[in-house]
């Protein structure tokens, strides 16, 4: 009879262990499957942050898409790059120093894009002779 207990014991624990594996399995697919979910719903959704005018405001002033310095050289000056430009990449045409790069980009804020070079006579500070000037740097870049 002892021997018999002994068998008993031995597939009782045996299940246990089948029945925990299951669970420790169970456990797992349910993990994975809420880390899939909170990965999927936390790229479209939405957190309530108030953010004030200013803060809105100072943030669309800044253009992901723009290119640094760096990345722009190297590409030809065109008036679509113009466009793209920041103060500090404006600035390193010939021709427009920062008073002159700010008043295009002041300009593009708030009547849009150039749509030609021709377009940039329109800044105050820009002359025939200084759009000649930026033109040839089309030439050179």
């Amino acid at each position: 009879m002892s021997q018999n207990k002994k068998i008993n014991q031995v597939i009782i624990l045996a299940i246990s262990v089948v029945i925990l594996l299951a669970f420790v399995w169970r456990v797992k697919n349910v993990y994975d499957n809420m880390k899939v979910t909170i990965n999927e719903s936390t790229r479209t959704s939405t957190i309530g942050i108030q953010v004030t005018e200013e803060e809105t405001d100072k943030a669309s002033s800044h253009d992901l898409t723009k290119k640094s310095p760096e990345e722009s050289k190297g590409r030809p000056l065109t008036i679509e790059r113009i466009n793209e430009m920041n103060l500090e990449e404006l600035v390193e045409i010939k021709g427009i120093g920062e008073v002159t790069a700010q008043k295009i980009l002041d300009y593009i804020k708030e009547n849009g894009p150039f749509e030609s070079f021709d377009d940039l006579i329109q800044i105050k500070g820009i002359g025939e002779k200084k759009l000649e000037q930026i033109k040839k740097s089309q030439d050179h870049s």
